[in-house]
């Protein structure tokens, strides 16, 4: 038997080692486990696939001692990773994967993709972050990281919309019932998506005539909405971070924060939901209470469950639930990175 084939049986007993330790993973995901040890997380499952799945698809096709070189190359990062998902708490596994990532040990694209699904899996996040009065960026070196990450996975940010997101973040940090990274990363996308990525609140656009027709007190909408009187369409069409539509949305807002008959009244005033800080006082509102649709954002993010996708029923249906939840995924990274860094 030549090397080759010594190294390639060498690798199909990884493969199967593996395989053995999912079959147990899956069997103890089913049965209750002592509480002296800790529940195997189905992402490290997700981890374990991926480290099969290159060893499974690569060990097929070795044709030279180059090939194997690089195999033997992506078996050692694969031994890095099983050894570290091995250790006795989630803390040390992920102290352990942080410092690979950190080390740039991992290179196969794969397996770094199946490590950054488990150190931003809800759980994981949470643990990996003890001790954090807050949960978004309050200091410069946070910021450029946030701001750095962003830009490679969004747009470009220029200074104004560097801007307004401390500003966002600073309504975050005095907002009480929003400390929740998982909480923040929803509230950032949706503000993204009903923005355009402007970050600053908006005013629906349309002539009077359009307005009217679309809102006005003979429409469908203007009816649900509370639209009573002429020119109510048009008077409260969209505005805010959220567009905030209609008679009704505008006096819940007034209402909750005491507004009538004072300067920031935006029933007297619609164009006070203008203003960043009424604005946001809207969706934090709006997301606690359920303002649109009786659900709140705690329905589903939560200490037993992070859904993304169904947190847009929040505001909207499912409408744009996946592309929002996309969002919120990559928002969480960027706050988890950025909030390691100011706690280094």
């Amino acid at each position: 038997m030549n090397s080759i084939e010594e190294r390639k049986l060498v690798l199909e007993e990884q493969k199967l080692e593996l395989e053995k330790q999912i079959f147990i993973a899956q069997k103890e995901s089913q049965t209750q486990i002592p509480t002296s040890k800790i529940k195997f997380n189905p992402v490290i499952a997700t981890l374990l696939v991926a480290v099969i799945g290159f060893l499974a698809t690569t060990t097929g096709t070795i044709i030279n001692n180059a090939n194997v070189n690089a195999l033997e190359q992506r078996k050692f990062e694969a031994d890095l990773i099983k050894k570290s998902i091995e250790r006795n708490s989630r803390e040390d596994i992920l102290k352990s994967l942080r410092l690979l990532v950190t080390l740039k040990l991992i290179h196969d694209e794969n397996l770094k993709n199946a490590l950054d699904s488990f150190l931003v899996d809800s759980v994981a996040a949470k643990e990996a972050l003890p001790g954090f009065l807050t949960a978004i960026p309050v200091n410069s070196i946070g910021r450029e990281i946030f701001f750095s990450e962003y830009s490679q996975k969004f747009e470009r940010l220029d200074d104004d919309k560097k801007a307004r997101l401390v500003q966002l973040f600073d309504f975050i940090k005095s907002d009480t019932s929003i400390k929740d990274l998982h909480y923040v990363a929803y509230v950032l996308a949706t503000i993204k998506h009903e923005t355009a990525d402007t970050y600053k609140p908006l005013v629906e656009n349309g002539s009077y005539e359009y307005l009217e027709k679309r809102y006005g007190s003979s429409s469908t909408i203007g009816k649900v909405v509370g639209n009573t009187k002429k020119g109510d369409g048009a008077k409260y069409r969209g505005r805010g971070y959220l567009l905030l539509t209609g008679y009704n949305n505008y006096q819940t807002v007034n209402a909750a924060f005491g507004f009538q008959n004072t300067a920031d009244d935006v029933i007297i005033n619609p164009e006070k939901l203008l203003e960043p800080v009424i604005a946001y006082r809207a969706v934090s509102y709006a997301m606690n209470k359920g303002m649109f649709t009786g659900r709140r954002l705690t329905d589903y993010i939560n200490k037993d469950t992070i859904d993304y996708i169904n947190s847009r029923r929040v505001f909207n249906g499912l409408d744009h639930a996946d592309l929002i939840a996309d969002y919120a995924k990559k928002f969480e990274t960027f706050l988890i990175h950025s909030l390691s860094a100011e706690k280094k």
